[in-house]
């Protein structure tokens, strides 16, 4: 059930960022539970089983730690417009790495985001037959994670035109007009800085505990708050 659900379904880019590390595996069940399968029922008006699509374009960015390298740190999936599409993507992600770690990638995965939101916005207008290029669909990134970023690009050269910093990266996500929330199994002070770095208010947000109830919308802030039954 969606706490305070729209009445009709909400048409949103959505961009789900989420830490595949063997450290977030003991915690992704309940981030599944508690936010993921919330924030898709409340954009698609109801329960994930009635109806197909709703309008709304998801995607779903993961990240690994710098001991993936020499592989790569971030992979994409999508876009997709069902929802259920979202869910089985989700199950079917390999929580590895990260155990010589304390960190993991989130500038490059900040990056990823901010990469597709431009072909979310192409497939939005494809399936609502839409002009392309406007500017009043909201857009959201949903950040999942344990583990504190790397302050900056965890290995290698900095792509040209690229954020070097997870600060830079979370401003140029406020910049694009997306609203970024943070849903932390850990207590993970660094998290403080990116949010607000994003444009949130850290202050208004600490006097909700979102850990203990479903989505009402996607203004919220939980890192620092542990996850709790």
């Amino acid at each position: 059930m969606v706490v305070n659900a729209p009445d009709s379904p909400v048409q949103a880019e959505v961009i789900f960022v989420i830490e595949a590390t063997a450290a977030n595996s003991a915690y992704i069940g309940e981030l599944k539970t508690n936010y993921i399968v919330p924030t898709l029922e409340y954009f698609h008006g109801g329960p994930l089983e009635e109806g197909g699509g709703s309008g709304s374009v998801y995607a779903i960015v993961t990240y690994k730690a710098a001991d993936c390298h020499p592989g790569v740190p971030v992979a994409t999936f999508g876009p997709y417009t069902s929802p259920q599409s979202v869910v089985e993507t989700v199950d079917k992600i390999q929580y590895i790495g990260g155990h010589a770690e304390s960190r993991a990638c989130v500038t490059e995965a900040l990056t990823a985001a901010l990469a597709c939101f431009d072909e979310l916005a192409l497939t939005a207008a494809l399936a609502c037959f839409d002009e392309l290029g406007r500017t009043d669909i909201p857009i959201h990134v949903l950040l999942l994670c344990c583990s504190p970023p790397y302050s900056a690009y965890a290995g290698g050269l900095v792509p040209a035109g690229a954020p070097a910093t997870v600060e830079q990266a979370a401003r140029l996500l406020g910049e694009r007009g997306a609203q970024v929330s943070v849903a932390a199994a850990r207590r993970v002070p660094a998290l403080h800085a990116l949010y607000e770095h994003a444009g949130g208010e850290l202050h208004q947000a600490q006097q909700r505990n979102y850990a203990k109830v479903c989505i009402i919308c996607l203004a919220f802030y939980t890192g620092g708050m542990q996850m709790s039954g």
